[in-house]
């Protein structure tokens, strides 16, 4: 399930790199006009950029991704009858751990944060004489 998750990922990057409806905002020319304080050329950057802070991630029936003029919505496809549960511990506090669900047609079902069955120890070894601290991550 989980390269399947990944591919589809992949797939919905590849596809939004290539599907965006308009023609790229073209590069300002110093001393020539257009100029980003004029309204027409200001609006269409405001107007890419207004899309890029609504983007939403829902289930669908398909990958894809679909641009408006005020949104980014990206649809996955379910996963088919695959319900499994991953934890994934916290890279910058072992000791939290994201619990994450996927219902049995696939969808994502819900994102919970509990404590991880892990913690760091630190312990002190002789390296070439000298006394040196080494973190491990062990299971409590």
């Amino acid at each position: 399930m989980e390269g399947e998750y990944l591919g589809n990922l992949n797939a919905v990057r590849v596809r939004s790199l290539k599907m965006w409806p308009d023609d790229d905002i073209e590069d300002l020319i110093l001393g020539e006009r257009p100029t980003l304080l004029e309204a027409d050329k200001g609006n269409e950057l405001i107007k890419a950029l207004n899309a890029l802070r609504n983007i939403t991630i829902t289930p669908g029936q398909v990958d894809e991704v679909k641009y408006a003029d005020d949104e980014v919505a990206i649809v996955y496809k379910g996963g088919g009858g695959t319900g499994k549960t991953i934890k994934v511990i916290d890279a910058e506090d072992v000791t939290k751990q994201y619990e994450i669900v996927w219902n049995e047609n696939g969808f994502l079902e819900s994102i919970t944060v509990s404590t991880s069955e892990w913690e760091e120890k630190e312990i002190t070894i002789c390296e070439d004489g000298s006394a040196v601290a080494v973190t491990f991550l062990v299971k409590s």
